[in-house]
């Protein structure tokens, strides 16, 4: 069994890999030069497995994230598959995710890293989990009439496509009947911004998704009780 598990990250790993090397389609810029429009961008910043100001996030076998500060905290079973968050925001590629195999440092001690998109990623764990649906899909968005019914953006969920406990989030409050927007702070680098700038006015760490504003209560991490609290409160 043991040996069927290791061959589905392999196989996980290829298939980032070649969703991440794909050929994209060539534009032209103003001058007449070329230009590869959807070019998969450079990393422009190394990471070691001593490294200390990137986050490395490690799936389980659900498909769940676990976000950890230090390499030696993944488990064994998960290193070669680990995204990698730079702590610096213009790192960070909307629409793109940095993936390394912490089983393969370089002679230099440096991971590679591979840069991919993100619903490459969800279509992986999805395939792992064995789930039908496509992972990272919206559960809800609410509608105008709703939104509007319950005050204009009263609750969002800022996350990812590959973000299991942003799903989770999305699916609780649909099953509490509550309106809500979900924003993919990866697709769309405004509501990255203004993620960050609530956060930080809230004095919450950005280090890890979702995170929800909840009538106007900024939380990390999905928590069916932290929302609860929020909805009664607000």
């Amino acid at each position: 069994m043991k040996r069927r598990r290791h061959g589905g990250w392999m196989l996980a790993v290829v298939a980032l890999g070649l969703l991440a090397c794909r050929k994209e389609p060539i534009a032209t810029t103003a001058d007449g030069g070329a230009q590869n429009a959807d070019a998969v961008p450079e990393p422009g910043f190394a990471v070691r497995t001593d490294s200390t100001d990137v986050v490395f996030a490690w799936f389980d076998a659900e498909g769940r994230s676990h976000a950890v500060t230090r390499a030696e905290e993944v488990p064994e079973a998960a290193r070669e598959l680990v995204r990698v968050d730079p702590s610096r925001p213009e790192l960070r590629r909307p629409g793109w995710i940095w993936m390394t195999n912490l089983r393969a440092p370089g002679a230099s001690g440096a991971l590679p890293l591979r840069a991919v998109r993100a619903e490459s990623l969800a279509t992986v764990l999805r395939a792992r989990v064995g789930q039908a649906g496509p992972l990272g899909s919206t559960v809800l968005v609410a509608t105008a009439d709703a939104a509007t019914a319950h005050g204009p953006s009263q609750v969002i969920v800022y996350g990812a496509s590959w973000c299991s406990a942003c799903h989770q989030a999305a699916a609780y409050l649909t099953s509490r009947h509550v309106a809500f927007v979900e924003k993919d702070i990866e697709q769309d680098a405004a509501a990255a911004q203004e993620m960050r700038e609530k956060a930080q006015r809230a004095g919450v760490a950005t280090g890890s998704i979702p995170i929800l504003d909840v009538r106007g209560h900024v939380m990390v991490g999905f928590s069916a009780a932290a929302i609860d609290r929020a909805l009664a409160g607000g």
